[in-house]
């Protein structure tokens, strides 16, 4: 007979649903934009024609060679003019910071201070280095 044992809390099966949850919805959105740039469905600022062209530039030179300004998140005007792709590249890569917000909720409700000082450090330093403000060597 085969006995089931828990080893996972509930706080981590808690945060990996949300991170299941929202890799599989960012994996949806970068499929779905990836057929439809595919597809010329919208008109992103590379056609899928010219991408070859681009893949052996390092990030400063393509930067440069766009005449995109160096910025902290040029791929926020690049995605309202439609590159669709970037927002699942974006949301897969946030998944972790909303899996902390979730997961704060546990050390509040037990009044744990010092896991919710490390959880909501982990929260401002992932936030902080995705704002570009804690960006070194440019």
């Amino acid at each position: 007979m085969f006995i089931r044992k828990q080893y996972a809390t509930a706080e981590a099966l808690a945060y990996a649903k949300v991170l299941q949850v929202g890799m599989r919805v960012s994996l949806i959105l970068l499929a779905a934009s990836f057929v439809g740039y595919m597809l010329d469905l919208f008109s992103p600022t590379i056609p899928a024609s010219q991408m070859p062209l681009y893949w052996g530039m390092s990030a400063p030179a393509y930067l440069e060679h766009r005449g995109i300004a160096h910025q902290n998140w040029p791929w926020m005007a690049q995605m309202l003019q439609g590159d669709l792709v970037f927002g699942g590249i974006v949301l897969m890569a946030a998944v972790t910071v909303y899996c902390y917000v979730f997961f704060l909720r546990f050390p509040l409700a037990n009044r744990d201070a010092v896991m919710t000082g490390v959880v909501a450090g982990e929260i401002v330093v992932l936030s902080l280095a995705a704002s570009g403000l804690l960006a070194v060597g440019h």
